[in-house]
């Protein structure tokens, strides 16, 4: 879903939340962000 908004809108940004308490390292190898990562094609910005 976030793939065919990315394209239909065309951000120049991503931008998204992360929650996990254990810090950003945590939340950047989860599987979630690792398939957003290959989904958008797109600068993301992650804001902890």
């Amino acid at each position: 879903m976030l793939r065919e908004i990315s394209r239909e809108l065309e951000p120049d940004i991503v931008i998204l939340g992360a929650t996990h308490r254990r810090g950003i390292r945590a939340a950047l190898r989860g599987a979630k962000m690792s398939r957003i990562f290959q989904a958008v094609d797109r600068d993301i910005f992650i804001v902890v």
